[in-house]
């Protein structure tokens, strides 16, 4: 989405939306323009709104659409996080000091685990983790080993875990190499 505001005479505005509350770029003749994440339009009419500070003369707010973001199914195997570099992790936006409980277990797995382990002990230990599978609210029979490898996979821009990806076990299946960059 990228909502437009003008006003003549304000020198400068926020927007606020479902992403909360930014400031806008201030571009000649009064136009303010802010760039967000994309949202399906029928969620914003009456929840995006712009402030100007000073004086706003013909203050007008347009919110122009974008595209639907299009996931491309993926898989990145548990030994694949388990051995990669700092770079995969920023990019799925976790660390492997993160816990398992609560980021990983309900929705991929069915249940938080009694250790409560971080995701590289389950990563580094599927002798302990690869255990029969679970279904969590994913709907995924996944156990806690692999239920990572999805999760992080999940979390890759642009991209989605996908089940049947897996299944098949292609070798290329995963869109970064091991210091995160795209393939």
């Amino acid at each position: 989405m990228a909502p437009t505001a003008r006003s003549n005479k304000a020198p400068a505005a926020d927007i606020t939306g479902p992403w909360g509350t930014a400031a806008m770029t201030k571009f000649g003749n009064g136009t303010f323009k802010y760039v967000s994440g994309w949202y399906d339009p029928d969620t914003l009419p009456g929840n995006v709104f712009a402030t100007y500070e000073g004086s706003a003369k013909n203050a007008q707010l347009v919110v122009s659409h974008g595209c639907r973001p299009f996931l491309r199914g993926a898989w990145c195997s548990p030994g694949f996080w388990r051995n990669e570099e700092d770079g995969a992790w920023a990019l799925a936006g976790f660390a492997r000091t993160d816990p398992f409980n609560g980021n990983v277990s309900t929705w991929w797995c069915g249940a938080d685990l009694a250790t409560a382990p971080t995701l590289q002990t389950v990563l580094g230990n599927p002798q302990t983790y690869s255990g029969a599978p679970l279904a969590g609210g994913s709907g995924f029979p996944l156990n806690a080993f692999n239920a990572t490898g999805a999760f992080l996979t999940d979390q890759i821009p642009g991209y989605g875990f996908d089940f049947e990806v897996m299944q098949a076990g292609a070798s290329d299946a995963c869109p970064i190499d091991h210091r995160g960059d795209f393939k």
